[in-house]
């Protein structure tokens, strides 16, 4: 795990990013913990996922107690905060489980975490919505880097890609009207 020197100074920083990233998507939509079971199952028995992480079931349930979301290696459980069901929060956390299975023991949510934080997202959710969170990773000066032990998810997206795009487009505040569609990530 990570050792006491690993200091995770990037932390606040990685959240700004994310959350801007996923601003008006349906990243940042309340999902029944159900749904989201379905897309941490789905993407655990993806090829990719087998190929190279672990393949044993990740459970995922609401963490009352907490404010915080977390994932606990031991256990192979992701704990939500009840006010962090979607999508956003839950890949994040899939991205610490891949960093805990790939035995990575660099700063929590430095340049590994932030790598596989992308390509998790581009399993889930299609290609743009990995490289609108690479991009913004670079605009907050840090790097998601490449890891040469993974290759990009080959399969189609858990989610597909049309619900991300979509929902930067249609039914958000400010892209109602065909007049004001915004034509591209936002953010960007």
């Amino acid at each position: 795990m990570i050792g006491a020197n690993n200091r995770d100074s990037h932390k606040s920083q990685v959240y700004a990013a994310e959350d801007l990233s996923a601003e008006l998507t349906v990243l940042v939509e309340p999902q029944p913990i159900e749904q989201l079971q379905g897309v941490v199952d789905d993407l655990c028995a993806s090829p990719w996922w087998v190929r190279h992480f672990d393949s044993r079931p990740i459970r995922v349930h609401t963490n009352r107690s907490a404010q915080r979301s977390y994932f606990n290696p031991t256990q192979r459980c992701i704990s939500l905060s009840p006010v962090a069901h979607d999508l956003n929060t839950l890949l994040h956390e899939l991205a610490h489980a891949a960093c805990a299975d790939l035995g990575r023991t660099g700063p929590v949510h430095g340049p590994e975490f932030r790598a596989v934080h992308v390509l998790i997202r581009t399993a889930v959710t299609g290609q743009q919505s990995g490289d609108d969170l690479r991009k913004v990773y670079e605009q907050f000066g840090l790097g998601a880097g490449q890891l040469s032990d993974l290759d990009e998810p080959s399969h189609a997206p858990i989610l597909g890609g049309a619900p991300y795009l979509a929902e930067r487009i249609v039914g958000r505040p400010g892209f109602a009207s065909k007049a004001t569609a915004h034509k591209g990530p936002i953010a960007l």
